[in-house]
């Protein structure tokens, strides 16, 4: 992704921070983050180590520490870093911007990437998506939503962005194809609508 685009996704995702939080902290993906904790490892909950990317405010890391895992949440936007601390006190959070991060090898045992992926070209999805599959253990399991249909598009969200973004759409079996190709195992799916357009949600493991 070039310099100049991720700079203007970085200052629009700047700017609405405190207002995306307002909207969204308190309705987390209750269905989806249940299949997500049903679905890793059955162990002791405190030496389950998740890494939620593009954190945002932490809204999924609080439920999540709520359920008794280690969670860490990154995200490239220090707004959205400072008002996850703010609003999850007991969180741990980094400034981290996860197309240049790294993490060693089998480092975490569920991967929580909702929505992070939006706005990162499709010729570099399936790199991150390797980087996931390298950073989690034999067994751990990823959950990945994108938007649903063709293409790329400039979005914008109202109730958010101030200048429309180019996005990156997907249909079910591109995605599918694109994780299986990583080398991941597609244990469930389905689409959701809120309140601008449909998303795949993606609930996949990595081969034991």
């Amino acid at each position: 992704m070039e310099s100049s685009q991720i700079e203007k996704v970085k200052k629009e995702y700047e700017e609405f921070a405190d207002k995306y939080a307002a909207a969204n902290f308190h309705n987390p993906l209750q269905y989806q983050l249940s299949e997500f904790c049903s679905l890793l490892p059955k162990e002791d909950k405190s030496e389950i180590k998740i890494l939620d990317v593009g954190c945002g405010p932490g809204r999924d890391v609080e439920y999540l520490m709520e359920e008794g895992y280690d969670v860490l949440g990154i995200d490239f936007s220090e707004e959205m870093i400072k008002v996850a601390k703010k609003l999850v006190p007991k969180g741990k959070f980094e400034v981290a911007d996860f197309t240049d991060k790294d993490f060693d090898e089998d480092s975490f045992s569920g991967i929580w990437c909702n929505a992070a992926l939006l706005h990162i070209p499709k010729e570099e999805v399936k790199e991150i998506f390797a980087k996931f599959l390298k950073w989690l253990k034999p067994g751990g399991i990823v959950f990945v939503s994108m938007l649903e249909g063709e293409g790329q598009q400039e979005l914008w969200i109202k109730r958010f962005y101030q200048n429309p973004l180019t996005a990156y759409f997907y249909q079910l079996n591109e995605l599918i194809q694109l994780l299986e190709e990583t080398g991941f195992e597609i244990v469930k799916y389905h689409n959701e609508y809120d309140f601008d357009n449909n998303w795949i949600d993606v609930f996949c493991r990595k081969p034991e």
